[in-house]
């Protein structure tokens, strides 16, 4: 299609196909046995983000959350109650429905998780969800690098 990721070695396309990979380093939640609560317990990630629309909620195409209305995937309803920190939703939903996706969070128990909303922005520097990522995980990096450092001198 064309908006499609085509991997040369295997002839596949990611969104298409949706199969993992392990020479890119992809693998689908459908191939795995524990499903993604088995694999964050496994790999003990320092970070998990959250999409919202179709992944952690039933909301769609940027429609905000309804309680009640919108159910929730309970997997990962379950890894983000037991995560603290390290967690976070990052939606392109409209910056002006963050108020009301946090309250729909905090009715299944999750006001603790930070979201990040990048519709509705506007200029040139129009973040991505990899952008918000890569600075969370650099600035985590970051600090580990000064904790180390401050232990070692």
């Amino acid at each position: 299609g064309r908006y499609c990721l085509v991997r040369p070695h295997q002839h596949k396309c990611l969104r298409c196909e949706q199969v993992s990979c392990s020479a890119c380093k992809v693998l689908h939640s459908s191939d795995l046995e524990e499903g993604v609560r088995g694999l964050v317990g496994e790999l003990q990630p320092k970070w998990v983000f959250l999409d919202l629309d179709q992944t952690l909620s039933e909301s769609k195409s940027g429609a905000v959350p309804v309680i009640g209305k919108h159910g929730m995937n309970p997997e990962l309803v379950d890894i983000a109650r037991s995560r603290r920190e390290g967690i976070m939703v990052i939606t392109k939903q409209n910056i002006g429905n963050k108020q009301a996706i946090e309250a729909f969070l905090s009715a299944a128990g999750l006001g603790h998780v930070p979201v990040t909303c990048l519709g509705g922005q506007s200029g040139r520097e129009k973040k991505t969800k990899a952008d918000v990522m890569r600075a969370l995980l650099s600035e985590a990096q970051s600090v580990t690098a000064g904790k180390e450092e401050s232990v070692a001198a």
